[in-house]
């Protein structure tokens, strides 16, 4: 009978954990990049986890808004998961580059780096 109530009992607490576990906080941070391009300029883009959005238009210049994502068990730990990303674009000899550093540490489930080009 002890083992049924000590059993019920670890239920109970591991049920009540499950709630806080979920609540995960968010932060966010927009980086926008303009270049101006022509018809000869080449896009490299490397993105570790996130989406990348491409649309298309007969400007002569590309406007990337890298949105960062950091989550965490509070408001503190997902705004610091967020600053340890640094997106960049750079533009040297008709290319833009476009990456991130991320730390190898920073699983996939506490950020996301998605990109916007237009």
């Amino acid at each position: 009978m002890k083992k049924l109530i000590y059993s019920l009992m670890a239920v109970a607490v591991l049920l009540m954990t499950l709630p806080a576990q979920a609540a995960r906080k968010e932060f966010k941070k927009i980086i926008r990049y303009e270049f101006s391009i022509d018809q000869n300029t080449l896009l490299e883009i490397v993105n570790r986890n996130g989406n990348i959005v491409i649309e298309n238009t007969d400007d002569n210049r590309v406007t990337i808004e890298a949105v960062v994502t950091g989550r965490g068990g509070s408001d503190d730990e997902a705004e610091r998961t967020c600053l340890k990303i640094t997106p960049s674009a750079v533009m040297a000899d008709n290319k833009i580059s476009v990456s991130a550093e991320v730390p190898n540490s920073l699983k996939y489930e506490n950020f996301d780096l998605s990109y916007t080009i237009v």
